[in-house]
């Protein structure tokens, strides 16, 4: 049983942990800080997360819905991205 609750303290620790440097401000977004782990570990999750979803998805084929898409892409993305730099 002693093991069991160091186990859960032992998540609960960590956890605090990450939330006071979320929360607490203590973590560098600037774009010179040189990539972390998470810049290492987001993407590698971010594919396999694809590749597990992926084969379950259908893309419908509604002209009307791209006709939407891309009146929105024209309004909203297009002026940001395509931008001259």
């Amino acid at each position: 049983m002693k093991f069991i609750a160091g186990v859960v303290f032992g998540i609960l620790l960590i956890v605090a942990a990450g939330a006071f440097m979320v929360y607490g401000g203590r973590t560098s977004i600037a774009a010179t800080t040189p990539p972390d782990m998470m810049d290492r570990v987001a993407p590698v999750a971010r594919d396999r997360a694809i590749v597990r979803s992926a084969p379950a998805l259908s893309i419908p084929a509604d002209p009307a819905r791209a006709a939407r898409g891309m009146e929105h892409y024209g309004e909203n993305c297009l002026p940001v991205t395509a931008r001259p730099a």
